[in-house]
């Protein structure tokens, strides 16, 4: 279907861009953001935070502030997945240096062969068991100490839906640091680099959805690439849910909007499309 563009737009308009009709299931997402409108937000919402950590200590600030993108979908999700879809930054948020922690099933000697010995990647420097995990983590302090030691955690895929039970409210409400499940195989260098360069997508409980872009340590053009990224990833695995609105949003500042679905025009007339391109 070909974009149906208006010559006289309304004063106020928004540039953003929608396409009739439905998409088919091979086709490219084909709801778009102006690039520009994601820069202007970054580079507000940079100003913010520079403003408020100007008396901070930059190397905690770094590793803590970080945006997101919050997307509002047309209805509840049938059924909250457990498992998120990963969705690849041009530019991670993690790094060589960084401080990765793998949460594994028992028995953890095993894991910790597999994952230290045989087969490293850059920044896993920690294994936990589950039974570790129980008896060395049982408290809140423990567990505070357990999430502050580590940039991000990753786990095994099989033993996903135990974590909130396990981690509780200081990883999944304070933190914010959800294990990501990764299926370890043979050789799981792959998918656990993909986990660490990647940000993931869970399908919420509710109406709306964030996905983190990237730190607000990272430069403006880093940021919009990533955004753009994420994005296009989430209209992927959202075809039948519609988006309604997208949000930039920095860690305690004010969400920006940056795209909304225009309402549906008057019975009679066209809908008003606007182009808009990456």
């Amino acid at each position: 279907t070909k974009p149906v563009y208006c010559t006289n737009l309304p004063t106020g308009s928004s540039p953003f861009l929608l396409l009739p009709g439905t998409m088919a299931a091979d086709s490219k997402p084909q709801l778009k953001v102006k690039k520009e409108v994601i820069a202007k937000a970054v580079r507000a919402l940079h100003q913010v935070v520079a403003k408020r950590t100007a008396n901070a200590n930059p190397l905690f600030e770094g590793a803590t502030e970080t945006m997101t993108l919050l997307f509002t979908l047309s209805t509840i999700p049938d059924k909250r997945r457990m498992r998120p879809v990963m969705i690849p930054l041009p530019n991670p948020m993690y790094n060589d240096k960084s401080e990765v922690c793998f949460l594994c099933k028992d028995p953890q000697k095993k894991y910790k062969e597999l994952l230290l010995q045989k087969h490293p990647v850059p920044g896993v420097t920690k294994v936990i068991g589950i039974d570790k995990l129980r008896r060395n983590y049982k408290t809140i302090e423990a567990k505070r100490a357990l999430a502050d030691a580590f940039d991000l955690f990753l786990c095994d895929y099989n033993v996903a839906e135990m974590m909130p039970q396990l981690l509780g409210n200081i990883f999944y409400q304070k933190k914010h640091k959800v294990p990501v499940p990764v299926r370890l195989l043979a050789d799981p260098t792959h998918n656990l680099e993909r986990a660490i360069k990647g940000t993931p997508m869970r399908i919420p409980s509710g109406p709306c959805m964030g996905v983190k872009i990237g730190r607000c340590s990272m430069s403006e053009e880093e940021l919009v690439a990533n955004a753009i990224s994420v994005i296009k990833g989430v209209i992927t695995n959202v075809r039948d849910n519609p988006i309604q609105s997208i949000s930039v949003q920095a860690t305690d500042a004010p969400a920006l909007p940056i795209w909304r679905r225009l309402p549906p025009p008057p019975r009679g007339r066209p809908p008003f499309f606007f182009r808009c391109s990456f």
